[in-house]
């Protein structure tokens, strides 16, 4: 019997370069998962942070601020035991302008302290054509017409403390001087003069 010839082996498939375009192919495909290659934001910048405190403070001022202007409620005014009441709109008060102080019987001896100044820049305001108003203030109509009968002077009321709330009227004794119209040109605290208001509101 004759020997049988082996099988022919496989040739290797031939090699041929790569083409530049399937390199870059391949190279564009895994550096899609390349994460540490990418550049991840760390947040935001330091002016985004200083923008938005800045913008956060000024809401916080433009919400805490008192107001600009004295409130439009119309009063009540006493002017003596034979006349009645009138309305009066306190903001809408003659040229140059107007002022008054706010008391309250919460203050015990501090309403009977502040009063008297109270009186005597009234009538320094008063020759000078400037109108200064006495308002008590938090206090029931009757008390406060009781009240007002040892003044001797109008007085005008706030018994629920509205106008000091749209006037921006912290605690009592308060002084406050207005444009007319209502614009406001002087908050204190402290005692003021005669002189002192009729300079903020000329």
């Amino acid at each position: 019997m004759g020997s049988a010839s082996p099988p022919p082996s496989p040739r290797p498939p031939a090699a041929h370069p790569p083409s530049e375009g399937g390199s870059a192919a391949r190279a564009t495909a895994s550096s899609r998962f390349h994460f540490a290659e990418r550049n991840v934001a760390m947040g935001p910048s330091g002016t985004s942070i200083l923008l938005t405190i800045a913008a956060i403070a000024v809401g916080l001022w433009l919400y805490l601020r008192p107001p600009g202007e004295i409130g439009p409620q119309a009063l009540q005014r006493y002017v003596g035991f034979e006349s009645n009441m009138e309305a009066v709109v306190l903001r809408n008060c003659a040229p140059p302008g107007c002022a008054a102080v706010y008391l309250t019987p919460t203050l015990g001896s501090g309403l009977q302290d502040a009063l008297p100044h109270a009186l005597s820049v009234a009538e320094e305001l008063q020759q000078q054509g400037i109108e200064f108003f006495i308002v008590f203030g938090e206090q029931p109509l009757i008390e406060a017409v009781k009240r007002a009968h040892g003044v001797h002077r109008p007085v005008v009321f706030d018994p629920d403390g509205e106008w000091a709330r749209e006037s921006g009227i912290e605690k009592a004794p308060y002084w406050i001087a207005w444009r007319t119209g209502g614009k406001i040109r002087l908050r204190s605290r402290e005692p003021v003069s005669a002189s002192q208001i009729a300079a903020a509101i000329r």
